[in-house]
């Protein structure tokens, strides 16, 4: 039995902080990521959004690469976006991803440089698509998923038809499965920015 008023004072007090903490990690999963229109590395939702996009596509491995298509990296970006990324970065996407047999420290340095080669994609089409985008019935992180899974002519076509040329080709799952895996793997990153 409790006698001491300042002791109960101080229980109460750790019981209140701890149902406040509960209370937002039950309601996190209802924040709202804004994405901005250009990627922005203090932003702790654009992080979230690429961090969660890399879990997905590689489990953000920088020397992944898929079996079925020329996809590879942290984001798997394929051949195809190997100019884009010379003339904006100055080096392929191709000749940053690093052997699975090579060191730690380049392997991630690697995956840095990845880092940033996203952030031009997305500052170049992801994020002004999005933005255009708002307000068809998705989240920034949703259309986000949806663009970098699709392509811009495939986004298009799937938030005005809902189809998904995709699904079950290269080993892809139907678009509707791909968002809802980014959307969750972002959760986690979403709940611990929510809380500070």
């Amino acid at each position: 039995m409790i006698t001491n008023g300042v002791t109960m004072r101080w229980l109460l007090l750790f019981y209140s902080i701890n149902f406040l903490f509960l209370s937002e990690i039950s309601f996190a999963k209802g924040v709202k990521i804004t994405l901005p229109i250009k990627s922005d590395i203090k932003n702790n939702h654009y992080l979230s959004a690429r961090n969660a996009i890399g879990m997905v596509e590689s489990n953000n491995n920088p020397c992944a690469k898929n079996k079925l298509t020329s996809a590879s990296g942290k984001y798997q970006f394929m051949k195809a976006w190997n100019n884009f990324f010379k003339k904006k970065y100055g080096r392929s996407w191709t000749s940053v991803i690093p052997s699975c047999k090579s060191t730690q420290k380049i392997r991630t340095e690697m995956g840095l440089v990845q880092d940033r080669m996203f952030d031009l994609y997305y500052d170049f089409y992801a994020g002004p698509w999005i933005y255009k985008n708002r307000g068809r019935g998705y989240s920034d992180l949703e259309l986000l998923a949806i663009y970098h899974r699709q392509g811009e002519g495939g986004a298009n076509r799937y938030i005005r038809t809902m189809e998904d040329y995709a699904a079950g080709k290269w080993g892809n799952s139907h678009v509707k499965v791909h968002v809802r895996r980014v959307v969750n793997a972002a959760n986690p990153v979403t709940i611990i920015a929510s809380l500070k």
